[in-house]
């Protein structure tokens, strides 16, 4: 009897066990799928990304958020523009202005020095030979040694004055007749580009372009995405060897990124004047390799459209299709917005 009674216990253990357990499955279970919801949820807070029915990329932020990221909005309007011919440009190297300014100066020092020496020689000359008819008051021989002092010194200056010639034509040769000017005249053009505060670009354009004259202004690219404005100074002698065609000097003042010898590219204006919106450089964000910016459509909604950036001007772009005035885009904070895509997707992906 007594044996019959001992698994009692033993079952009643079991049974308790099991309960235990499936009650500690359940609650784990409901946890587990709290959590996932309430991380679902988080994810949804913070993304404030969605897509358009075009595929277009939304951002949506309140406006503490707006604030945070500095988002500065302006309408986008219209600006006259005139088509542009994109040629090659070359940063010149001052110092052959140098040298050649300094071999136009020894030579006119030069002149200055043998036409002194002839002066005096020819009066010497003058006044010994008056000497010399007045009853043969000095010997013939010391007239005759000043008459060789004399041309001696005249053909020293016909030879300095022709040094003189020589210089000015070269440098006609190798930068035309109006920077000559500036080196003759040692003028205040000359003086900025020596002391490097303006410099010279080379400008060539092909052959079979349209231009008969280069246009008074270019835009310089400068730094990839800014623009620079050139003035025009004058036709080239010579032409770059890289691009047979015409050749102009444009003069503009000097930046850190313009060594001397650097390739840019230059815009030169051409064609009737034209209307385009235009986009500020700091709207623009660049992502795979292509320009974007965000158009503000509600009240902290941001949609991202790309733009072309194929006529760059100063400041920013002109695009002539696909956008239209009075659309406000984000002006400031254009790259948070685009942060924050990058960021909404790596969480969803998380």
């Amino acid at each position: 009897m007594k044996s019959g009674k001992r698994p009692l216990p033993v079952t009643i253990f079991l049974m308790i066990g099991f309960s235990t357990f499936l009650v500690w499955t359940f609650l784990s279970t409901r946890d587990g799928t709290a959590s996932e919801h309430d991380r679902e949820q988080s994810i949804k807070a913070e993304a404030h990304v969605s897509t358009q029915e075009d595929g277009q990329a939304v951002v949506t932020l309140d406006e503490a958020a707006c604030i945070k990221a500095g988002i500065v909005v302006k309408p986008l309007e219209m600006i006259p523009h005139r088509k542009e011919f994109k040629a090659i440009g070359r940063v010149m190297d001052a110092r052959g202005l140098i040298d050649l300014r300094d071999s136009y100066s020894a030579a006119g020092a030069r002149v200055e020095k043998t036409e002194a020496a002839l002066d005096a020689s020819r009066n010497e000359y003058k006044r010994l030979k008056a000497l010399y008819k007045d009853n043969r008051n000095i010997a013939e021989k010391a007239l005759q040694s000043s008459e060789a002092v004399w041309r001696s010194d005249e053909a020293d200056a016909d030879a300095a004055k022709s040094a003189l010639v020589d210089t000015e034509a070269l440098m006609r040769q190798r930068w035309g007749d109006v920077i000559t000017g500036w080196l003759i005249d040692n003028s205040l053009e000359l003086k900025r580009l020596l002391q490097r505060k303006y410099v010279l670009i080379q400008v060539t354009i092909q052959q079979d372009t349209p231009f008969k004259s280069a246009p008074q202004t270019a835009m310089i690219d400068y730094g990839g995405r800014t623009l620079l404005a050139a003035r025009f100074v004058s036709s080239s002698p010579l032409t770059d060897l890289r691009v047979q065609g015409m050749s102009f000097f444009y003069i503009m003042p000097a930046r850190p990124c313009l060594p001397s010898g650097l390739n840019v590219i230059v815009y030169l204006p051409d064609g009737p004047m034209c209307q385009g919106v235009f986009v500020p450089g700091s709207a623009v964000v660049w992502l795979n390799g292509k320009a974007w910016i965000y158009l503000q459509e509600g009240v902290g909604r941001f949609v991202r459209r790309q733009v072309s950036t194929k006529t760059p001007v100063a400041g920013g772009y002109v695009v002539l299709k696909g956008l239209g005035a009075g659309g406000r885009a984000v002006v400031s904070g254009a790259q948070a917005l685009l942060s924050e895509e990058s960021l909404s997707q790596i969480r969803i992906e998380d």
